[in-house]
């Protein structure tokens, strides 16, 4: 198999459990109202996390890399099924930035 197909192979394989994941937690999200509200500088950060993450996840695939493709692959997944994390992320190093310039 060549290299370019052994990719594709691999991130459809990781789209298509990803979405399976996304679509179960996204249904227990909207029936229980947990999602905040995602202004855009969230959804750049989610979506960029995303696919960062699942990046680095094919990369350490074609490496050998197990544990740090599952990490990344867990980070990946988290910031896609639950965007709250990309709220909070943002909210932290907001407060942190906020904290910073009073202080100084």
């Amino acid at each position: 198999m060549n290299p370019l197909s052994e990719i594709l192979s691999g991130a459809l394989g990781l789209l298509a459990r990803g979405l399976s994941i996304w679509f179960v937690v996204w249904a227990i999200r909207r029936k229980g109202d947990f999602d905040l509200e995602l202004g855009l500088k969230e959804h750049v950060v989610r979506w960029g996390i995303v696919l960062a993450s699942f990046a680095l996840a094919m990369t350490f695939k074609q490496t050998g890399a197990t544990v740090p493709r599952l990490v990344a692959t867990a980070v990946g997944l988290a910031f896609l099924c639950w965007p709250n994390f990309a709220y909070h992320l943002v909210r932290f190093f907001h407060a942190r930035e906020n904290g910073a310039r009073l202080n100084s």
